[in-house]
């Protein structure tokens, strides 16, 4: 694993569980390297092998939590991801990672009310991850509460001042929620600032001078959100276009 040589780790992990097969930490170690080689169905079986031996709840609720994000991340299949997720969190009540990731499955799935539960929970244990409250900001955004959210933003850029996604996510509040464009703007402008390449920041900017029929600065980011899009692939061109030659017509 260390040396990236995949096969000779598959293999050596491999001869492991053939000599000591009820040996739960060789079928995860085994697992762990069958996705080093995208071999994600024989990594889903040896986490499940790894997972019926338990040899210890806290350990096999990470290991849950490794079944889920293949589920979640790979597989794209949220009902396999969020029982595997719910079930490291019975393991393990404290397991902060599994909370979060439960969260955001449940957001993925537009299960916003459990996706709030299951943020708050991880925010309660770990009150210093910004990301959980980014998150959470996302789901009160989604869930019409623009205020609740605002605040959201506002700690995961207190924890975390290089935050473009929370800068960017907080101006779309401002922007579409409060209408308070100044502060939009002021949220892009950072975005920007913290990530000079976040293509969808600039369009969001775009859409803010627009909104105050700022035509020509509108134009200008929109400009530099196609430019970049080419590049990160991020954004819909074609929307962004519509807007800039609407912008001309006008």
């Amino acid at each position: 694993i260390k040396l990236e040589d995949k096969f000779s780790a598959v293999n050596a992990f491999k001869k492991a569980v053939e000599i000591e097969p009820e040996n739960p930490f060789y079928h995860n170690s085994l697992a762990y390297s069958l996705i080093q080689l995208q071999d994600y169905d024989g990594a889903i079986n040896e986490y499940q092998k790894a997972i019926k031996l338990n040899p210890d709840s806290e350990w096999t609720s990470v290991v849950y939590q490794a079944l889920g994000a293949i589920h979640h991340q790979i597989k794209d299949n949220l009902d396999a991801a969020i029982i595997a997720y719910q079930s490291a969190t019975i393991l393990d009540p404290k397991n902060v990672d599994a909370y979060s990731a439960l969260g955001e499955a449940y957001q993925d799935k537009n299960d916003l009310n459990n996706a709030i539960d299951n943020l708050c929970e991880a925010i309660r244990l770990d009150p210093s991850n910004s990301r959980n409250y980014s998150n959470l900001g996302i789901a009160l955004w989604e869930k019409g509460y623009a205020d609740e959210a605002i605040v959201a933003y506002h700690k995961a850029i207190d924890l975390n001042p290089s935050y473009e996604i929370a800068y960017n996510n907080l101006g779309v509040v401002y922007l579409e929620g409060s209408g308070d464009i100044k502060s939009a703007l002021e949220a892009f402008s950072k975005a920007i600032k913290n990530n000079p390449n976040y293509a969808l920041a600039y369009y969001n900017k775009g859409r803010a001078y627009e909104a105050v029929k700022n035509h020509a600065e509108a134009a200008n980011y929109y400009q530099m959100a196609i430019d970049l899009n080419v590049l990160t692939n991020e954004l819909d061109g074609e929307e962004i276009e519509e807007r800039l030659h609407r912008l001309f017509s006008a």
